[in-house]
């Protein structure tokens, strides 16, 4: 199976590859997979009513976390300039290309 390849186009219009699940260390893995559970946690309890200012601020905070992650390369003000939308779109892909290799092995 070929995995597509994703990218990442920053402010100043320079292509950066996302690394791919089996680029990274199990602890890598590890962390984004706990990252991950912990945003649809905090989702899951926004959309509920809970908005303490940790509770809110906290998906934006760990997608740019996931990002620093699969971005090695990308300056951390690049990231932090991250639109959330397209982090989260970015991030949605990413995981939908992981679990389908993970299906199909």
């Amino acid at each position: 199976m070929r995995i597509p390849a994703l990218q990442w186009i920053d402010r100043e219009g320079r292509a950066h590859r996302v690394r791919m699940a089996h680029q990274l260390s199990a602890h890598k893995r590890e962390q984004l997979t706990i990252l991950r559970q912990q945003t649809t946690i905090t989702v899951l309890l926004l959309e509920a009513g809970y908005l303490a200012p940790a509770i809110s601020q906290a998906p934006p905070n760990m997608i740019r976390m996931m990002l620093r992650i699969l971005l090695p390369h990308v300056a951390d003000d690049e990231i932090a300039a991250f639109d959330s939308t397209e982090g989260n779109d970015l991030l949605v892909q990413w995981w939908a290309i992981t679990d389908a290799t993970l299906l199909s092995t």
